[in-house]
């Protein structure tokens, strides 16, 4: 599995939901501002990368992106774009939730 180095501690999807023009504002502990990418935001190395014998794994930031994320900003866009969730949305969206939560 190809490592994944850059992981999000926030999502990307709820990211989006403040950034305009696929930009957000950084707020540092010292104060001073900037704006960074959607993609560049909240970006730690190995997060969530735990070590394996003699190496890391990215088992759980493949499952967060995969599994997690892609399909709620699916839902997230739709929503935005005025639609209502459809039953079909429930378990992204409690998937969703209940990562964020724990």
């Amino acid at each position: 599995m190809a490592r994944g180095k850059r992981h999000h501690t926030v999502t990307g999807a709820l990211l989006e939901g403040f950034a305009l023009n696929n930009r957000v504002v950084v707020r540092h502990r010292t104060g001073r501002e900037n704006t960074t990418s959607v993609r560049n935001a909240t970006v730690v190395s190995d997060f969530y990368a735990f070590e394996r014998e003699d190496h890391h794994d990215d088992a759980v930031e493949q499952w967060l992106a995969n599994d997690v994320e892609s399909p709620f900003a699916d839902v997230l866009y739709a929503l935005q774009s005025g639609d209502q969730p459809s039953i079909s949305d429930r378990p992204v969206i409690a998937r969703f939730v209940t990562t964020a939560v724990v």
